[in-house]
């Protein structure tokens, strides 16, 4: 009995362990990015694993985010992802840089498209009001010039200009470890 009262008292004494909380008081939100294998594990920085950072703020009147990624292959271009309330939108392709970094500064008064990708369209929408935000980072598998519209039942969804790697592979890079939350406060 004294083994199962030492092991009662440690699981209720001990503090779990934190994750990086991603709305935290100070209204900075972060949300990190991971890579996963085929069978959808995490494969960690030091087994040669890409990973990454968003910063963000949680509330505010324009959607404000820094993401920055290491360990993708170098010279290859990525597009980065947003998926807002279960709506994605394509918003750049980068290519990562020698180092195999990838990295955008940017803030949004709108959620929209603004890559080419083989997807369905978008419209784009207003960033007011309370919205979970998943950050994916992925192949850009577009041609490398020239432009394209995705599907859509719009008649004449806007074409977009493409910079990809003319590969056809969009293969997902990074996931998000966390949702966002974020709060447009127009």
């Amino acid at each position: 009995m004294p083994l199962v009262s030492a092991a009662i008292i440690f699981f209720l004494c001990i503090a779990p362990v934190r994750r990086i909380q991603n709305t935290p008081a100070s209204g900075v939100g972060h949300v990190g990015l991971i890579q996963k294998d085929a069978a959808f594990q995490v494969v960690p920085a030091d087994r040669g694993g890409a990973y990454g950072d968003v910063w963000f703020n949680a509330a505010a009147p324009t959607f404000a985010f820094r993401l920055s990624a290491v360990g993708l292959k170098p010279g290859v271009h990525y597009l980065i992802e947003l998926n807002v309330d279960d709506v994605t939108y394509e918003l750049t392709s980068r290519p990562a840089d020698p180092r195999g970094a990838v990295k955008l500064d940017t803030t949004l008064s709108r959620f929209a498209t603004g890559a080419c990708d083989g997807g369905e369209y978008a419209r784009p929408r207003s960033v007011s009001g309370n919205h979970r935000i998943k950050f994916l980072v992925k192949r850009d598998g577009n041609p490398a010039t020239g432009t394209k519209r995705a599907h859509s039942t719009l008649s004449s969804p806007p074409a977009v200009a493409c910079h990809g790697n003319g590969d056809d592979n969009f293969t997902y890079a990074l996931f998000e470890d966390n949702v966002a939350r974020f709060t447009g406060t127009r």
